[in-house]
């Protein structure tokens, strides 16, 4: 080997290493942020306690995650994505269109609210509302996950023909953060959960509900 290629290899070398160290120190602050949220809750927690927990310095925490959002949108797609699978598999044996989506966000629902994170995540109403934002990571992913269903129902003429894909995930990202709200709010049963998706939210999605 030149010395050329060893100085190259060597290069190389420390490139990686430096990646390592930096996903290592990037999943330790995100482990130090679920752990912070658990304790103090996401709106008490400052990006001191993160730093202080993780132990990193501010500057490393800062290199990391810009602020406090960034984090927490960051959980927020680690969290939810763990639903999406679960959503996709139900997606892989659809029937029809408005069927298939009840069940669907039913089934969010009861996942998200069985899921320690996702919950304040939802209380934090800020990241609803820039997980229905089509820059954000979080609404990508959920376009990723509804993309076919939404892209065949309205191939087909399932839905409402003044209905876009990008409004129509926007429209379910909120319509999940809603319906978690209510079903912890109050005792609410597979039945009437599913008839209250079918009515208010799934409803005024098909055709001929035009307003």
């Amino acid at each position: 080997m030149t010395d050329a290629e060893t100085q190259g290899a060597q290069a190389d070398k420390r490139i990686e290493r430096g990646a390592a160290q930096r996903r290592a120190s990037e999943e330790a602050i995100i482990s130090a942020a679920y752990r912070c949220f658990e304790r103090y809750g996401i709106r008490k927690t400052n990006m001191d306690d993160i730093a202080q927990e993780a132990a990193v310095s501010r500057a490393t925490l800062y290199r990391h995650f810009p602020n406090k959002e960034a984090l927490v949108d960051r959980i927020s797609v680690i969290e939810t994505g763990k639903a999406h699978q679960e959503i996709r598999q139900l997606l892989k044996e659809r029937g029809p269109f408005a069927q298939t989506l009840v069940e669907c966000l039913f089934h969010a629902t009861r996942i998200a609210q069985r899921n320690p994170h996702i919950r304040p995540l939802v209380e934090f109403s800020a990241v609803a509302g820039r997980a229905a934002t089509p820059s954000s990571a979080s609404f990508e992913a959920s376009r990723k996950t509804w993309g076919r269903l939404l892209d065949d129902a309205i191939v087909r003429d399932e839905l409402a023909p003044d209905i876009t894909p990008d409004e129509l995930t926007g429209y379910l990202v909120l319509s999940l953060a809603m319906l978690l709200t209510k079903v912890d709010a109050m005792e609410v049963s597979d039945v009437a959960l599913r008839h209250f998706i079918r009515r208010f939210v799934v409803d005024p999605l098909l055709p001929g509900a035009r307003g």
